[in-house]
């Protein structure tokens, strides 16, 4: 079976990721104990351990319900998790995969903006901008997405997003390559 390593592996959305992808797939599930994407050298020391990788999803994410007036300082707390942990994490699965896929979880709020969630909204939007200039660098090799879900209410919403990525995963969904992809339910008509 080939290797799949779920960043936020245990979070909310995470452990329903690892769940559905678990039964094809021999998947490692982190939480901030086994990798803290804050600091660059665990992540290196956490990809070091793996031996061969076919594919990543980057479900890491801090929320926050800061706006524009709000002190700055609370940006740099959520791009410490939201970007940067996503940018040390892509790298390092990157040195690893030969061929397979990457999928980053964004956010509606990075699409749009969010006044009431203005902080957050700017992290989400440079992952996204961050995951399709990534995506162009290794498109010979590496298949990546920005999977961009709405308000995530119910169980069901968490498994369709989960059923997408494990259809992306097996290549029953292909030639998708540097998009934000977004999941909705078609509360956001307007172009990304």
């Amino acid at each position: 079976m080939r290797n799949i390593c779920v960043i936020g592996g245990t979070s909310n959305i995470g452990e329903v990721i690892c769940k559905s992808l678990s039964d094809s797939y021999n998947v490692d599930k982190t939480n901030s104990l086994t990798c803290d994407v804050r600091d660059e050298k665990k992540v290196i020391d956490y990809f070091q351990g793996i031996d061969s990788l076919y594919g990543l999803v980057y479900c890491s994410a801090l929320k926050s319900e800061y706006d524009a007036l709000n002190d700055p300082k609370e940006l740099e707390r959520l791009l410490s998790v939201n970007l940067f942990g996503a940018i040390y994490c892509l790298q390092e699965a990157a040195k690893k995969i030969k061929i397979g896929k990457i999928v980053v979880i964004g956010s509606v709020d990075g699409t749009f903006g969010n006044y009431k969630k203005t902080m957050y909204a700017v992290s989400k939007a440079a992952l996204h901008e961050y995951t399709r200039c990534f995506a162009s660098q290794v498109k010979d090799r590496i298949e990546a997405i920005c999977l961009v879900p709405g308000t995530i209410s119910s169980d069901n919403d968490k498994q369709a997003i989960a059923n997408f990525i494990k259809c992306f995963m097996d290549n029953s969904i292909t030639n998708i390559h540097a998009q934000l992809i977004r999941m909705d339910k078609g509360n956001h008509t307007f172009p990304l």
